[in-house]
């Protein structure tokens, strides 16, 4: 029996060993993140899961914002936020040439300086897939492209909001997205890409038959879908199966807008199962939306954090419970074994 002894004690460091190489590489998960550059310091995907520049996991939980107009560089906005338990703002943005660039990166920064993940989403094409070549385009520009490398390593490019309604075949949607990834990755973007489903987000259909696709199209394996499940009346089956159809398809999914209330408050939305199931899988979370001028979906009234509403003081406890700032701000962040 020695020599087979000594068969199985060589094949177990052999194992080990192996094992232990390719966690050093990184890819000891179910899935290897793409070929990104050595210098390279921003957010990455892994599987189903987003890690900061320290290798620390990061779960978004934060809050959608539409400072643009109302509160212009987020004056009041970012310091809101930033009293919260949120890690990461999801900022509105458009193409307007009476709102300048330095306005989106000062938000920016002021974001960062509160030790706030950013995430940038396009709305010219919301429910307008024809408009979807304008955001592309968008982001091509060289003074974009210089505003998102100034902030590349706590950076999320989100390429459109929402774009087109349930009209989109998902075969345009899969195509459209691939050639997206491929121009900006030929442009030099090396950030998580955060793709939406058409039918206005809501269509998670297109993330869960589509999404594979597109994630090996693209060469640094860096994509984020975002879901935005605003029906109402909906059985709370459909967020569970939904994340767990992500998940199986090892996908990298968030919940990136919901509410109390239907997108146009046409009636109450059943939150709490969605978010305790997010919580369960640990996947991000994001309400809809911090503050605007007399809207029902406020977080806070007046950008004040000490005007809470009804439905903002339940999701920010919510919040409070679960929320953890990205690693890449913390030097004591203890790098997660992927």
């Amino acid at each position: 029996m020695k020599p087979f002894k000594t068969y199985f004690s060589l094949l177990s460091v052999g194992i080990t060993i192996l094992t232990a190489t390719l966690f050093l590489l990184g890819i000891s998960g179910s899935s290897a993140f793409g070929d990104l550059p050595e210098d390279y310091q921003g957010f990455y995907v892994s599987g189903t899961k987003i890690y900061d520049g320290n290798g620390v996991v990061f779960v978004p939980v934060g809050v959608n914002t539409l400072f643009m107009y109302q509160d212009p560089g987020g004056a009041k906005t970012i310091p809101g936020i930033a009293k919260s338990s949120a890690n990461c703002v999801r900022m509105f943005w458009q193409d307007d040439k009476n709102v300048p660039l330095s306005v989106l990166d000062g938000a920016i920064g002021q974001a960062v300086d509160n030790k706030l993940v950013v995430i940038v989403g396009l709305w010219e094409a919301t429910g307008k897939w024809q408009n979807i070549d304008k955001c592309i385009d968008y982001w091509l520009r060289d003074d974009v492209k210089s505003v998102v490398q100034k902030y590349e390593k706590y950076f999320i490019l989100n390429i459109a909001n929402e774009a087109g309604d349930g009209n989109v075949s998902e075969a345009d949607w899969e195509n459209k997205y691939i050639d997206a990834v491929k121009k900006l990755r030929n442009a030099g973007y090396r950030v998580p890409l955060m793709i939406d489903p058409a039918n206005w987000g809501r269509g998670e259909r297109y993330i869960l038959n589509c999404g594979e696709k597109i994630l090996s199209s693209d060469p640094l394996q860096n994509i984020i879908y975002s879901w935005h499940p605003w029906d109402i009346n909906q059985p709370t089956s459909r967020y569970a199966d939904a994340i767990q159809a992500s998940l199986d398809k090892n996908l990298c999914m968030i919940v990136g807008e919901f509410s109390h209330l239907g997108a146009i408050y046409e009636g109450t939305l059943n939150w709490r199962p969605l978010v305790e199931e997010c919580n369960k899988h640990n996947i991000g979370w994001l309400p809809w939306s911090w503050s605007m001028t007399n809207d029902k979906h406020n977080v806070v009234d007046n950008f004040n954090f000490d005007q809470k509403t009804e439905w903002g003081a339940q999701v920010l406890a919510e919040m409070d419970k679960v929320a953890v700032k990205a690693g890449i701000f913390d030097t004591a962040a203890t790098k997660t074994p992927q």
